[in-house]
């Protein structure tokens, strides 16, 4: 079973990081924000129809912040110790 959950996690791993590439918008090409991260800027923070979620409900989820309050990335439990993050 661990194996099948290893190998499912590395695939779905390969499939993400294969989409940004084809994307085109996984590396900045200069001193211009790109393309992703332009749009990113122009939107809304907030999730739309989404709700706020009780402290706690997910405990597998994991905030990344700066200063202690500014999130900038979220992650995923995978282990006892171990963060998934895309930061």
């Amino acid at each position: 079973m661990k194996r099948f959950a290893r190998a499912s996690l590395t695939l779905e791993l390969l499939l993400v990081v294969g989409s940004a590439m084809a994307s085109g918008n996984i590396f900045d090409d200069g001193d211009e924000v790109s393309s992703v991260a332009d749009s990113m800027l122009s939107k809304s923070t907030r999730i739309v129809g989404g709700v706020e979620a009780q402290e706690g409900r997910y405990p597998y989820l994991v905030s990344l912040t700066s200063d202690g309050s500014d999130h900038f990335c979220g992650g995923t439990l995978i282990a006892k110790d171990t963060v998934l993050t895309a930061a």
